[in-house]
């Protein structure tokens, strides 16, 4: 699937975004992919309030995992644990959040 370097920018709506630096440059990766995912579906409308992991199971065809904090915040230790095991095992790890206070449905 081909990618132009057009993202999308609307004032109230959100799309995946990076605030991290890397090199000293800015990091594009969760917006150039949700695009593909966006891409893959039609457009950026039937992929609103997606997960990450949606975007790696079709895209990349690989296997994912959805752990939530929630899930396990009275199990803190059993959640870092499954961390652990993740990163010791060299597993992609993403993390994502949402602030629906500023997104428009």
């Amino acid at each position: 699937m081909v990618v132009d370097d057009y993202l999308p920018v609307l004032e109230g709506v959100c799309f995946g975004s990076s605030k991290g630096m890397q090199d000293g440059r800015a990091v594009l990766w969760v917006s150039l992919l949700e695009k593909a995912w966006a891409k893959l579906n039609g457009n950026y409308d039937r992929v609103a309030m997606g997960t990450i992991d949606m975007g790696f199971i079709h895209l990349a065809g690989v296997p994912t995992v959805d752990l939530s904090h929630v899930m396990y915040r009275a199990e803190k230790e059993v959640f870092w644990g499954l961390l652990k095991t993740a990163q010791k095992n060299g597993h992609m790890m993403v993390a994502g959040t949402s602030d629906d206070k500023k997104c428009v449905e």
